[in-house]
C-alpha cells in the first residue's frame, strides 16, 4: 500500500502581504465585477412503455422497461452577489 504524503510549505510574510492586497481588492469591488456561476448536467430523456398501477393495499408497481426520447443538457447560471 502506498501512503501519499504532502508537504505544506511555511507561509511566510510576503506571502501574508500579497494575498492581502488580493482579498481587499476582491471585497472592495465585487460591487463592479460581474460574478456567474455555470453548471451543466446531461440527462438521458425517457417515457414509460408500461402505465404503472397501484394494487388494494397501495403498493405503486412501475416496469423497468422504458423507450428512450433522447438527451438534453440542463444548464443553470446564477449570479450569487444579486
Amino acid at each position: 500500500m502506498r501512503v501519499a504524503e504532502w508537504v505544506i510549505p511555511t507561509v511566510g510574510a510576503e506571502f501574508v502581504c500579497a494575498i492581502e492586497e488580493v482579498l481587499f481588492m476582491l471585497v472592495n469591488t465585487t460591487k463592479y465585477v460581474l460574478w456567474i456561476c455555470y453548471d451543466e448536467s446531461p440527462k438521458q430523456l425517457v417515457s414509460e412503455i408500461r402505465s404503472p398501477y397501484i394494487d388494494k393495499n397501495g403498493v405503486k408497481y412501475e416496469d423497468s422497461e422504458y423507450q428512450r426520447e433522447g438527451a438534453a443538457e440542463i444548464v443553470m447560471i446564477i449570479e450569487p452577489l444579486e
